[in-house]
């Protein structure tokens, strides 16, 4: 599985490239906060019923020290995901490098 960062993230966001930025973690801490653009699923089972087998997909969540996420994606490709990637460094790297936050705690 391709591991990125939050630069490479950030530059395929503003590439413009074509994938569905996944937030792995409960619905409350997706209100909280999450990345512009992307949703939010609960599992592995959550998201096989939303996307296909060939639909580019980054997986996060919270910090590069939660496997959550790293779970759910290895479980889509276990499953027959073709174009799955983990982007690690999760929604901490993502605020510390400045990149822009959505949801209720985050200050403006």
């Amino acid at each position: 599985m391709e591991t990125i960062d939050e630069k490479e993230l950030k530059t395929r966001i503003d590439r413009g490239d074509r994938f569905a930025l996944v937030m792995f973690m409960d619905p409350v801490a997706y209100e909280r906060m999450h990345i512009p653009g992307s949703i939010q699923c609960s599992n592995a089972r959550e998201a096989m019923r939303q996307f296909r087998k060939d639909d580019p997909i980054v997986g996060y969540c919270s910090t590069d020290a939660c496997a959550y996420s790293k779970m759910v994606c290895t479980q889509l490709e276990h499953n027959g995901y073709t174009n799955v990637t983990h982007f690690l460094g999760g929604l901490w790297a993502w605020e510390q490098a400045g990149y822009p936050l959505e949801g209720t705690a985050v200050q403006r």
